[in-house]
């Protein structure tokens, strides 16, 4: 008896040792993949401690228990089998995805599988709609529960943004909005309807949000638009009777955000443009490719049902003359996007110096100039296209209205595009920089012997402000006509050839550059005027003749940077001596020996210029310019015109040039079309008053700091 009671003891011991064993087991289990959960959700959190942040969960949580009542709602009234399926395989799939996103750290795949799930059950309650179980209780909760997680989330999505919780991306479609979209085409599919035509429907959703998303004001007015065209033609021609609430929820969850981001998001239309432009080549032409062939394709839908209307013998003559303009302009519409897109590839190639915007590239690549050109085809293009959905209204289908808002959205934000690049880039600015020795002697009294250190010192002056004055110019991509540096001196007649040869100079599209930018640092006589060799000299108004028989007229303007001791005399005579668009950015310096408190040492020729290129650079930003102990004072100075300059507009002729080099000569009457009305002569009288503000400002208050439209500013202390 005892021997059993020992043998009893020895095995409840063990099995406590045992059950101890596995509940320490279980226990680190259990908390290392609590930690892998609260790991992966303070990543998918942007790392904010706040429990705050966790309420983001709410609406998919809402979102999920009112799937599952909705499902079960259905097979209970239905007792489909296939319905009891589909929730047993909705509680795997939903478990997987949990288990990729917080446990196995592979966020991208869980969130992907969640949504396209998610997106498939939203489908399902939309198409299998019962009319007789409208009224049940049940199905009313069901409604509400939805319509509750759609309006939490968007309370959340814009509290998220005032506060800043998380950071807002860029993106044309994010991967909740895509795979969603996607998962409603599949369940549309299998519903038993005509899958086609709501799988082209819900792919022109996401070409919408994907126009929202670039901040396409076009774009927005193309989305109410389909909106209303779903509503009032599109289900009711497939016979479709959706559940309202579940397609509402739908609807707002993928778009509620794209639409408030064009106020929240800060990002420029370039910047939303580029998660498109740094793609491939490939992959941006076989883009373009590809709309190319849907627009084939829809013109021939809606060809094919003009025949079938009641009254085709004068519908289809009227649409085969649209489709002759159409196809026209489509042809141009595609080669212009087709050089746009070679431009970008010029502009990615330039975009890897360190803080240059892609807007300043595009500027110096003349993107302005081009759109100017090339907004005229793209708004005949959409027009053109708006023209064969009203003629084909009438024999509508479900299959031509999906193909219309397939490309509407793309054409309405391929103008905005345009109209962003003509409205908003700078023009193109070229530069020319000349350096000659700085000797410090009196020009025209006679000839100063120089020591070993003092050449020394005017070479390493030379040297410092040329790699100034080319980190700039490659900084602002400005187009460097060169950078010149004379050991010997300016002779008269060399520097007007190469002056002259400088202002005659044109962009590569063939019109003059919008900006001239001239540097000049070197001997100056007492009155500012450049010191050459013979005891020759270039006055100001010698300058401003040559620079006025070159630029006849054509509005471009001249942009003087001296650096030299006696350079400001020029800025303060500049007014009276010419009626052009100049201005001079000059310095003063008020005393030679003073040591200069940036650099140490005294104060040169030279010092000006670095801290006048770093500051527009950005390598020197808390430059204090009106400080009274600096040796230096910027300074600067407009012609009286100057405020009235504008960035180049394409003459008639220019459009013209245009046509003719790049369009068959069969296509010139084509232009006609694109004359269009201009409406400067009803804005006159306010352009006249915007221009007299800007010149009362220039004179009574000039700024401190002059935007030139390039990128850098001309500053005055």
């Amino acid at each position: 008896m005892k021997r059993n009671k020992k043998w009893i003891s020895l095995f409840l011991t063990r099995m406590k040792r045992f059950a101890s064993c596995i509940h320490n087991k279980a226990r680190y289990i259990l908390v290392h993949i609590y930690a892998k959960i609260m790991s992966s959700a303070r990543k998918s959190t942007l790392k904010f401690k706040s429990p705050v942040l966790y309420l983001g969960l709410l609406p998919d949580l809402l979102l999920l228990i009112s799937l599952g009542i909705g499902m079960y709602n259905q097979w209970a009234y239905t007792r489909d089998s296939a319905i009891s399926v589909i929730a047993l395989l909705s509680t795997f799939v939903f478990c997987m995805s949990f288990a990729f996103h917080y446990y196995f750290d592979m966020d991208q795949l869980g969130s992907s599988i969640f949504h396209l799930w998610v997106g498939c059950l939203i489908g399902i309650l939309t198409f299998v709609n019962y009319t007789d179980l409208q009224h049940v209780l049940s199905i009313q909760v069901v409604e509400a529960m939805f319509l509750i997680s759609t309006l939490i989330g968007w309370i959340w999505n814009i509290l998220e943004r005032i506060f800043k919780w998380s950071e807002i991306k860029t993106s044309l479609l994010t991967l909740s909005e895509g795979f969603e979209c996607v998962g409603f085409v599949i369940s549309s599919i299998f519903t038993g309807h005509d899958g086609l035509a709501l799988a082209l429907f819900t792919f022109a959703l996401m070409f919408h949000l994907s126009s929202l998303r670039v901040k396409s004001g076009l774009g927005c007015i193309s989305f109410v638009g389909f909106i209303l065209v779903g509503i009032f033609l599109f289900f009711p021609a497939l016979n479709v009777k959706v559940n309202v609430i579940t397609l509402t929820c739908f609807l707002g969850r993928q778009a509620f955000q794209p639409l408030i981001d064009i106020y929240f998001c800060g990002s420029s239309t370039t910047d939303r443009w580029r998660i498109y432009f740094n793609q491939s080549r490939i992959i941006r032409y076989s883009c373009l490719l590809v709309l190319c062939v849907i627009e084939l394709i829809t013109v021939a839908v809606v060809g094919h049902q003009s025949t079938k209307h009641k009254e085709w013998f004068i519908v289809f003559p009227i649409f085969m003359a649209l489709i002759v303009v159409w196809l026209c302009f489509h042809l141009l519409y595609f080669y212009t996007c087709w050089r746009l897109l070679g431009k970008v590839t010029e502009c990615n190639a330039n975009a890897h110096f360190d803080g240059t915007s892609f807007n300043r590239i595009m500027a110096a690549k003349g993107l302005r100039y081009f759109a100017l050109l090339s907004q005229g085809i793209i708004l005949v293009s959409v027009v053109t296209t708006v023209l064969v959905f009203v003629v084909g209204f009438e024999t509508r289908t479900p299959y031509s209205l999906a193909l219309i808002f397939l490309v509407l959205p793309v054409e309405a934000s391929s103008l905005s595009l345009f109209w962003y690049l003509g409205n908003s880039l700078g023009g193109v600015c070229s530069g020319y920089g000349i350096i000659s020795p700085v000797t410090s002697s009196k020009p025209g009294k006679g000839a100063k012997l120089l020591t070993m250190s003092d050449v020394e010192s005017i070479g390493q002056r030379a040297t410092t402000t040329l790699n100034f004055l080319q980190q700039f110019f490659a900084y602002h991509m400005v187009q460097n006509f060169g950078c010149d540096y004379s050991t010997s001196g300016l002779e008269e007649e060399n520097l007007k050839k190469k002056l002259n040869s400088f202002f005659e100079s044109i962009t590569q599209d063939g019109p003059r550059f919008d900006t001239y930018l001239l540097y000049y640092s070197g001997d100056v006589y007492d009155n500012g005027d450049w010191a050459l060799t013979d005891g020759h000299r270039l006055a100001l108004s010698t300058l401003l003749e040559w620079w006025a028989e070159k630029s006849a007229g054509s509005g471009t303007r001249l942009l003087l940077v001296l650096d030299s001791f006696h350079s400001y005399k020029w800025a303060t005579s500049l007014a009276r001596k010419t009626n052009g668009f100049v201005a001079i950015q000059t310095c003063r310096y008020i005393s030679q020996n003073q040591p200069d408190p940036e650099v140490g040492g005294t104060c040169s020729v030279g010092d000006f210029t670095r801290a006048f290129m770093q500051f527009n650079t950005g390598q020197e930003v808390n430059i204090d310019w009106v400080s009274p102990s600096r040796p230096v004072r910027a300074l600067y100075k407009t012609s009286h015109r100057w405020t009235d300059f504008t960035f180049h507009f394409p003459t008639s002729q220019e459009i013209e040039d245009y046509w003719s080099s790049n369009f068959p000569q069969t296509l010139r009457m084509l232009i006609k079309l694109l004359a269009l009305s201009s409406f400067s002569s009803s804005l006159c009288c306010f352009q006249c008053v915007s221009r007299w503000l800007r010149y009362m400002q220039m004179l009574c208050l000039p700024p401190k700091q002059l935007d030139t439209g390039h990128g850098f500013h001309l500053i005055n202390s």
